[in-house]
């Protein structure tokens, strides 16, 4: 269920738009918390942190964030939120099944009462603690970056000139963002805006009166300069839509198998000097063109179909020019005419009596007509699988894919009717599930068929395949959930669990009631942080029932506290997935883990004892 919603690119949206552009790193942990704690809590913290990791390092990027301050808060925010339902950890599902032989029912909501007040106070000591212990000690958040990557507008030097739309949902479309505080030119291989349009007006751009005041909007065109690897990050970027993606879309399904990939073509490509047909490229290729660069001349124009000329400050329609003064050298084959120049905002008419400036007013749709010249680079959208075929060795000289360049979610309607069913159908299913405990005409609806039902229309509506339901599988963690059963039972039948709830019990005697909490939190907690918590549910379940026995206390304040001590690993990396997940995002080691996480675990600890005494 969680694949197929983040498979649809609604939560992608969802998240771009929440997180806005905070100010300071505490703003942006602090909201970076509470969009992903409810979100584990139903979408599951594994799958949701997956999500999050290039959506946060993008963000961090844009807004000049260090990324190592928000990495590790992710990951236990995750964890936090995951406790709040039984969805949201597979190692709550292991203690539901585990209590269940023991006659213990563990609800839908159960947790909640607990795990609520936990995640606001791990979120509060996140927010404060982590912009203090973690990341390098650099500039304020906000603050423009120096960027080292200085470039001419003579110079092409690996930079295609590309144009995206700002969507009508999403950050940057309220109208209150300006176009330097957007941050883009902070984005790997994005080298700068260079102009944007709206209703084929240039409103921000260089020597362009007022647009400093000039805020984004939808549906502006916003022309920028960058690399094949810049392309991809601006792709990524919630709010924004490459103007070509049309193209890409026609290339039908498996777009989650394709990359971007930029190719320079050779002198012998029978690509050379004919107009182009992205019906060809589709059909014969199987790849859609994204961008084209030119070796010597610069970046290639937009499609200026409909563009406008100005001469002597009044405008008028290129295709009402006399033919006589057309440049012959054009590289358009559909009625629009000029030579290519390293100005990506303009081409030149070259006539005898005059020049004439056309703005780059009209946004890149299709490459269709436009003239390849030997050593052009085109930058395709393609299946790896094609790279090696006969077409593309003969056509494409050098080949070169980009990494993480898969193209973005919801960029079609069925996609949204997509994103609407299966986030409607995974709320019915927790719905129902939560409703039959109370209502016995229900009964049938458990977790189990729900989710069943679920996974049979997800794939009937083809939001999922069936190599996405297999793949989505977690082989580790399902295996180490049906060992972890008879361990338990293994526990019980020797007795075990009562030597070591009565040896518990003894040790923690001084404490009184609270001691029993402290010992099953510390030894949780303890072993999850180093084996797998699913294994240490299954160890420790039998004993918090005996020392609940013992001590006259409430079955159901043990099995939270047991629960939610076994799901909070923040000391060691190794811990749990959502732990390793972001350990190359900030560049943590074990002593960044144990300053932040461990001062977590003790603040977590001593707050869940707390609360669930109050429960006994």
């Amino acid at each position: 269920m969680a694949k197929a919603i983040s498979d649809t690119g609604f939560l992608e949206v969802f998240v771009g738009t929440v997180l806005g552009t905070p100010g300071s790193h505490f703003s942006a942990i602090l909201r970076l918390c509470l969009l992903v704690g409810p979100l584990s809590a139903f979408f599951n913290n594994t799958p949701v942190t997956a999500m999050m990791v290039p959506v946060v390092k993008n963000w961090c990027s844009r807004l000049g964030f260090d990324v190592a301050k928000l990495g590790m808060p992710l990951a236990f925010a995750a964890q936090l939120g995951g406790s709040l339902t039984l969805m949201g950890s597979p190692t709550n599902f292991a203690a539901r099944k585990i209590y269940a032989e023991s006659d213990y029912d563990l609800g839908f909501f159960e947790l909640t009462i607990v795990a609520a007040p936990l995640f606001v106070i791990g979120t509060l000591f996140i927010s404060i603690m982590s912009p203090l212990v973690l990341g390098k000690k650099s500039k304020a958040a906000g603050e423009p970056l120096v960027l080292t990557r200085q470039f001419s507008g003579d110079i092409v030097d690996g930079r295609f000139r590309v144009s995206f739309i700002v969507n009508n949902k999403g950050p940057f479309s309220w109208g209150r963002i300006k176009v330097p505080d957007a941050g883009f030119d902070r984005l790997e291989g994005v080298f700068g805006v260079k102009v944007v349009v709206r209703d084929d007006l240039e409103v921000w751009g260089e020597g362009i009166q007022g647009s400093e005041e000039v805020c984004l909007k939808a549906g502006d065109v916003v022309v920028f300069r960058a690399s094949a690897e810049g392309i991809a990050e601006l792709r990524r970027t919630t709010g924004l839509r490459l103007t070509t993606d049309s193209e890409s879309h026609k290339l039908g399904h498996g777009r989650k198998k394709r990359l971007i990939f930029e190719v320079e073509l050779p002198p012998t490509s029978k690509l050379l000097g004919v107009p182009v047909s992205s019906e060809r490229l589709r059909e014969e290729y199987g790849c859609a063109l994204m961008a084209v660069r030119a070796r010597k001349e610069g970046v290639a124009p937009a499609d200026h179909s409909k563009v406008n000329a100005r001469v002597a400050n009044e405008r008028a329609e290129v295709e009402d020019l006399p033919d006589d003064i057309v440049h012959r050298s054009s590289r358009w084959s559909n009625g629009t005419y000029g030579t290519i120049l390293s100005e990506p905002s303009s081409i030149i008419l070259d006539v005898p009596s005059m020049k004439m400036l056309v703005p780059d007013t009209t946004a890149v749709t299709t490459f269709d007509g436009f003239i390849l010249n030997d050593g052009d680079v085109m930058l395709l959208e393609s299946n790896p699988k094609r790279v090696g075929s006969p077409v593309w060795v003969r056509d494409f000289g050098i080949v070169r894919a980009i990494a993480h360049s898969t193209p973005p979610k919801l960029g079609r309607k069925r996609d949204t009717v997509r994103s609407i069913g299966a986030l409607t159908g995974a709320l019915l299913a927790i719905g129902l599930f939560a409703a039959s405990s109370q209502v016995s005409a229900l009964d049938h609806f458990s977790l189990t068929n729900n989710l069943i039902l679920l996974v049979l229309f997800l794939l009937a509506t083809k939001t999922l395949t069936v190599e996405d339901v297999y793949e989505s599988m977690n082989g580790r963690v399902l295996l180490t959930m049906v060992g972890a059963f008879p361990l338990g039972e293994a526990i019980q039948a020797v007795g075990l669990d009562s030597w070591a709830g009565t040896s518990l019990v003894s040790a923690f005697a001084p404490l009184g009631k609270i001691g029993s909490y402290i010992a099953i939190y510390v030894v949780c907690a303890g072993l999850s942080n180093l084996i797998s918590n699913i294994a240490v549910i299954a160890m420790v379940a039998p004993v918090s029932i005996q020392i609940a026995q013992m001590q006259g206390l409430s079955l159901k304040s043990m099995v939270i506290c047991t629960t939610l001590a076994t799901s909070a690993v923040f000391t060691f990396p190794i811990g749990h997935q959502t732990n390793l997940m972001v350990l190359p995002l900030g560049n943590y080691g074990w002593g960044d883990f144990l300053t932040l996480g461990g001062g977590l675990q003790l603040v977590h600890g001593i707050a869940c004892c707390l609360i669930c005494i109050t429960l006994a």
